[in-house]
C-alpha cells in the first residue's frame, strides 16, 4: 500500500522562490533544480484546487494525487515517474484520508500500477 504523507506547504512556497541557477540550501536541506521545479508544479496544482481537497472540504494534510497513473514500459519500470512529468490536469489535491481511500479503490479495481 502506498503511504500518503501530507505536504509541507510553507516549505514548498520557500522552495519555489529559490533560483534554479545554483544548488543551494533551504531550511538546512540541499536543493536542486528539480526540487524547485517540483515545488512550483505542486503549488500550481494546490492553487488551482484552492488549497483544499477536491473530494471533501479539508484544507489540512493535503497531498497530490495522479488521476491517471503512469504506464509501465517494457522493462517493468514506470514511465513518467516524477510528478513534474504529469500534466497538471492529470493531478488533483486530496487530503490524506481521501487519497488513501482512492488508492484502496484503485487497487480493488485493478487500476493501480505500483
Amino acid at each position: 500500500m502506498v503511504t500518503c504523507k501530507p505536504l509541507d506547504i510553507e516549505y514548498l512556497k520557500k522552495l519555489a522562490k529559490q533560483s534554479t541557477h545554483k544548488i543551494r540550501e533551504c531550511d538546512g536541506k540541499k536543493i536542486t533544480v528539480s526540487n524547485v521545479q517540483r515545488a512550483r508544479r505542486i503549488l500550481k496544482i494546490l492553487e488551482r484546487d484552492k488549497f483544499k481537497c477536491v473530494k471533501c472540504p479539508k484544507i489540512k494534510y493535503l497531498t497530490i494525487d495522479h488521476i491517471t497513473k503512469a504506464l509501465r514500459n517494457g522493462k517493468g519500470k514506470r514511465d513518467n515517474q516524477r510528478a513534474w512529468n504529469y500534466k497538471l490536469e492529470d493531478c488533483q489535491t486530496l487530503c490524506v484520508k481521501c487519497h488513501r481511500e482512492k488508492n484502496r479503490e484503485d487497487v480493488k479495481n485493478g487500476n493501480k500500477t505500483r
